[in-house]
């Protein structure tokens, strides 16, 4: 099976077919956990994130019926229930981000171009391209898009070095014409132009100095007194991967796809 996360979200099976995955919370439910692939992930934090924390009372139900429909599209012992919440588990390959990053490490440890091209290869379009109403989903494809350009930088520099200058100045030129006619701006966030760093990090940088963008469920973990047993399980999986603020939408960003 093949999961496909850098361009529309995919999945397809060991023949190459596509495996429908209905739209809205069955979709969105599936990408998170792709982020958060072989990691234990609370029902808690999942209801927040799937509803930019604001559910509605009827999240929980809505949760356990997308993760049934999920369950009977991916076959059983795919998506696991662990209390406090579940795993998708995946094998190594299976999801497009892992042969990315495998690709760009094996082209940046010998200075490789072609495998650098082969990882920007794997790409499909704008990530998650089908959820950009999802919150998660915008902070996420801010993420990866910084991990492309590193790459693509990565390659360039490898072009230059095996002496291909001829061949990089329309490509080069075409980067800067797109960064032109593409304005980066976000209400309230600092301009990517006017700090020199890539618009993915200036948004990032931004929001790692708002207290206030901590997910409700961790703050709900954080103010529970010592010693006192909690009414809903904690989340127990390892801790809290860092968020972008829900403010950088990708209204702050503009993605190469056209």
């Amino acid at each position: 099976m093949e999961f496909r996360i850098l361009g529309p979200l995919e999945v397809l099976d060991d023949e190459g077919r596509p495996i429908p995955i209905h739209r809205g919370k069955e979709q969105a439910l599936l990408a998170y956990l792709l982020l958060h692939r072989n990691e234990l992930v609370a029902s808690e934090r999942l209801i927040d994130e799937l509803w930019a924390e604001r559910p509605p009372a009827t999240a929980p139900k809505i949760l356990q019926n997308a993760v049934s429909q999920l369950r009977k599209a991916l076959g059983e012992g795919r998506l696991a229930t662990r209390p406090p919440g579940y795993v998708l588990r995946l094998e190594p390959g299976e999801l497009d981000l892992d042969r990315f990053e495998r690709l760009a490490a094996e082209g940046r440890k010998t200075g490789d171009a072609e495998r650098l091209r082969e990882a920007l290869a794997v790409w499909r379009g704008e990530p998650l391209a089908n959820l950009r109403d999802e919150l998660f989903a915008q902070r996420a494809a801010l993420n990866l898009e910084e991990q492309r350009l590193a790459v693509l930088e990565d390659r360039i520099e490898a072009d230059l070095a095996a002496g291909r200058h001829g061949e990089l100045v329309s490509e080069l030129e075409e980067l800067a014409r797109r960064k032109r006619s593409r304005p980066i701006s976000a209400r309230g966030a600092p301009s990517a132009q006017s700090s020199g760093s890539s618009p993915a990090r200036s948004c990032r940088n931004w929001s790692a100095g708002s207290s206030n963008r901590i997910p409700r469920w961790q703050r709900r973990r954080a103010a529970r007194p010592r010693g006192r047993r909690p009414r809903r399980p904690a989340f127990v999986d390892g801790g809290w991967r860092s968020a972008l603020s829900p403010r950088c939408s990708s209204s702050a960003h503009s993605f190469p796809w056209g």
